[in-house]
Parts: C-alpha cells; structure tokens; sequence
C-alpha cells in the first residue's frame, strides 16, 4: 500500500469506502476506530491542558510526556474494546501493556509528587480521610486490588461465563492507573453504561438476555466519562446529597 493510502479517515474518504487496487468495500469499523482515536487525543489534551498545576508547574517536555502516557492509555484502551468487541477476548499482550503504562505512569509520580493530585482527581478532595492526602501508594494500590476484586467476583459469580480472566486484569491495571477511590467511580460508571446499552440493544432485539457483550467497550466509556466529565459528576452529586460527606 502506498502512504496515501494509510492517513487516517482522508484515505478511507478520497477512496469512497474502498480498496483502491481491487475495489472492495472496507469495513466501516476502521474509519470508526481513526475517528474515535483522534478524538479521544483531542480530548485528552484539553483535559489535561485545564489543569493549571500541569500546564505552569511543568511546561514543555514534560507535560507532553504526561500527556503521552495518557495518549498510550487512551489508545491501549480502544485497542482493547475493538478486539473485545470482535472477538470477546482481550490479547495479553495489550493487557501487559496497559501494566506497563501503569508502572510508567506512577514512576512519573513519584518523581514529581505534585502530580499525586492526579490521582483520586475526582472524589480525593472528600474521602481523603480514606486514605490520606499524601498517601498515594496505597491509594493506587487499593485501587488496583478494588478493580480486580469487584470485577473477579463477576468472573467467579458467573463461573467465567460473564467476566473474563481478562477484564479482571484490565481492571486491576486501570485501579493502578486511577487508584482509590476514582476506579470506584469507574467500575460504576463501566456497568451504568452497559447495563443502558444492554437493555437498549435487547429492546430492539439485538441481543436476548442470555447472548454475551463485551464489557471491554464500556469500560473504555466509563474511563472517558470518569476522565473529561468526572469532577462535575461527583460535583453534581455531592450538591445533591451534601450530607453523606459531612
């Protein structure tokens, strides 16, 4: 193929859907899969851009390598979904991967403590009797034993039939990613958003209540809602019932 031919979403266009050389029709999930990558880089760049403490207290190199990390994740994390989806599996490989960036990720925390704040973003500033302000290993820690704990349960509960080895992994590395208690919010907003999506796919009769779903792809939604909307959701939340954190 020639490099004309491999620029996302332009080619699939100028090409009108379609193999160039012997005209097939390519599937729509490739110009979908470009789309939602580019997307979801934007979106992370202004996300991480609003935070004051990233953009003045480490200009240049190093928030572009923090915004890096995230791009890898985000882009680990649609990789995931889309094989989830097509095959209901998760490749080792991209779960090892997705460790790595943990690793990576908390490694740029302990050399810059400041960015702790990153972590337990959303809910920190009201349970951080939990665990402490400072006390972000533990945070990350409990958090990565939360998501693999409430995710093998399912597996156990469902002998395997619901829950994979697989999402039990993905789910302790994003606790190590989002630590305590932001991977609270994520499991909850992964099953809110399936549970939606799942009803509407057997209400038109897409699917039946004994047909399996990719839990994969909603976790990669519950990870976007956590990340670019998750503070105003607490927010909302706590504005509502302002009583349970006195």
């Amino acid at each position: 193929m020639q490099w004309y031919e491999l620029i996302p979403l332009l080619s699939f266009l100028w090409q009108k859907g379609r193999c160039r050389n012997c005209g097939a029709k390519i599937p729509w999930q490739y110009p979908l899969v470009e789309f939602l990558a580019g997307l979801s880089f934007v979106l992370v760049f202004w996300r991480l851009s609003q935070f004051s403490f990233l953009t003045f207290a480490f200009p240049g190199v190093v928030f572009y390598y923090f915004v890096a990390i995230w791009w890898l994740i985000v882009s680990a994390m649609l990789a995931i979904s889309v094989f989830d989806f097509k095959y209901y599996l998760i490749p080792d490989f991209l779960l090892y991967f997705l460790v790595f960036l943990a690793l990576a990720l908390n490694i740029f925390y302990f050399l810059a403590p400041v960015l702790e704040s990153q972590t337990g973003l959303y809910f920190s500033g009201y349970l951080v009797y939990l665990m402490g302000a400072d006390n972000w290993p533990v945070r990350l820690g409990v958090g990565a034993v939360f998501g693999a704990a409430v995710i093998g349960l399912a597996y156990l509960m469902s002998s395997g039939k619901g829950m994979g080895l697989g999402d039990v992994i993905l789910l302790f590395a994003l606790g190590l990613i989002f630590g305590w208690p932001d991977i609270f919010a994520l499991v909850l907003f992964s099953f809110v958003i399936g549970s939606l999506i799942s009803l509407g796919l057997v209400y038109s009769k897409k699917k039946t209540m004994k047909q399996i779903v990719p839990f994969a792809p909603f976790v990669f939604l519950g990870l976007m809602t956590l990340f670019l909307f998750g503070d105003k959701i607490v927010q909302a939340y706590l504005n509502l019932f302002p009583a349970i954190f006195l």
